[in-house]
């Protein structure tokens, strides 16, 4: 694991985890520059599992309705998509 603050490679060590309603990803702390950080996945900032958000955009694309999809991940995955069309 590289520190993306000071770009170390050496003294980067896993500490903890962050954890958010559906997420637990692992925390590192560089010992150099005294930053905490998380692995970038390019799913920074979203509340579901990135396999989810694949999922839902793959039935999107397939030509899957919303309401669709949403039945769909409540019923196989177990997740709940709320509906913010209110």
């Amino acid at each position: 694991m590289i520190c993306p603050y000071c770009k170390e490679e050496k003294d980067v060590i896993r500490r903890g985890t962050r954890k958010n309603k559906f997420v637990k990803k692992q925390q590192y702390w560089c010992n150099k520059c005294k930053n905490y950080f998380i692995e970038h996945d390019g799913f920074e900032g979203m509340t579901y599992p990135k396999e989810i958000i694949a999922k839902t955009l793959h039935l999107y694309v397939e030509g899957l309705s919303l309401s669709q999809i949403r039945d769909y991940i409540i019923q196989h995955e177990g997740y709940y998509l709320y509906d913010a069309s209110w």
